[in-house]
């Protein structure tokens, strides 16, 4: 993809010294409108910075899904534990559904398929967060931990019998 770019270094009070890249991308025969790049790293040549950027924003969707789908803009107001204890969950759930996606299972397509007007070959990570949501909708999670305290209760499970042991 051809780029142009133009770079200028300067000085802040504030900070050491900066280097500002302007940079346009021809996208269908037109360039894109100029966007600035900026490095606090004087040194640092303009395609390094480049690069660094482009590296940059191949994770920007996940951020993005963070912010907007997941709920981080809600937590400002939590506590630092309870912070990471989400964002790990979170995480994790994000990670099954985007390894369960990679796998050629027919139970996983079967999951995730949410009608006969959907003709995917291949399900996609939300496709299957939908098909979970569908499975578990009547499941309660919010009892098993403490409203006020740091430790889960216990929640008396109904399973199996006990097995008999043969003496």
């Amino acid at each position: 993809m051809p780029i142009r770019f133009r770079s200028f270094r300067f000085r802040a009070r504030f900070l050491g010294g900066l280097e500002a890249v302007w940079i346009s991308l021809r996208v269908k025969g037109r360039w894109t409108k100029n966007r600035l790049l900026l490095s606090t790293d004087p040194t640092m040549p303009p395609e390094a910075i480049i690069r660094l950027y482009a590296d940059r924003w191949t994770i920007e969707p996940m951020f993005n899904s963070l912010k907007h789908a997941e709920g981080v803009k809600e937590l400002w107001q939590r506590s630092k534990e309870a912070f990471h204890r989400w964002l790990h969950l979170v995480q994790a759930g994000m990670a099954l559904t985007v390894m369960l996606s990679l796998r050629d299972d027919p139970d996983i397509v079967r999951l995730a398929h949410a009608g006969p007007w959907r003709r995917e070959v291949h399900p996609t990570p939300g496709m299957i967060k939908d098909g979970l949501i569908r499975r578990f909708w009547n499941c309660r999670v919010d009892g098993l931990f403490a409203r006020k305290g740091r430790k889960s209760r216990r929640i008396p499970v109904a399973g199996p019998p006990p097995m008999a042991s043969a003496a």
